[in-house]
């Protein structure tokens, strides 16, 4: 498979954690799906965000470095060790540039304003500031205890468990899951056989 034909993931139930999920694990490698400005514009567009071009070299730097924070931060959290300062100072200062984009409307069925986010493409300042603002408020959250390493010791994915039991184990049923499932009935199946 092309490096650019490998699709991205999106099994983290939160915009940030789908981000720091741009480097995956295959055979055995760490391969890093954002290899440049275009990748990155490809992966906002599957997130169903857009980004404004052209992107500036410095832009994908700062891209990939909120990506290295927030993965920090989240892996500290999972792993219940304290968050690095310098992590926090950088997470922060992408916060710094965060701003609502939303607009007022009122509503004449309902007599009364609503607050609605609006379209349109981002600035990669803007962008950056949006997923930090994510990651952050998924961070400052209850739901932050729900974060989990995938089961699979291969697999370098995190997500969100968002199931009722909190009981999920693998990034994806599809792979790791799957992967985890026939090992078990292979082994299941040997030991059998010697019996």
């Amino acid at each position: 498979m092309n490096m650019q034909d490998r699709p991205f993931v999106f099994i983290g139930n939160n915009v940030a954690v789908d981000f720091i999920n741009t480097e995956i694990v295959s055979h055995g490698d760490l391969i890093d799906l954002l290899r440049d400005g275009a990748d990155l514009v490809r992966w906002a567009q599957g997130a169903s965000l857009s980004i404004q071009s052209p992107l500036r070299p410095t832009d994908f730097k700062k891209a990939l470095g909120l990506r290295a924070v927030l993965k920090t931060l989240y892996a500290a959290m999972i792993d219940k060790l304290p968050a690095p300062p310098e992590a926090l100072t950088a997470l922060n200062q992408h916060l710094s540039r965060h701003c609502s984009r939303e607009v007022l409307r009122f509503n004449k069925r309902e007599s009364g304003y609503t607050l609605e986010p609006t379209q349109g493409p981002l600035s990669m300042p803007v962008l950056l500031a949006h997923l930090a603002y994510e990651g952050a408020k998924l961070l400052a959250s209850p739901q932050a205890t729900r974060l989990k390493h995938c089961g699979n010791p291969d697999c370098v994915l995190i997500f969100l468990d968002t199931s009722r039991s909190q009981k999920r184990r693998w990034c994806s049923m599809e792979t790791c899951g799957n992967r985890a499932k026939v090992a078990t009935h292979y082994r299941n199946s040997l030991s059998q056989g010697k019996g």
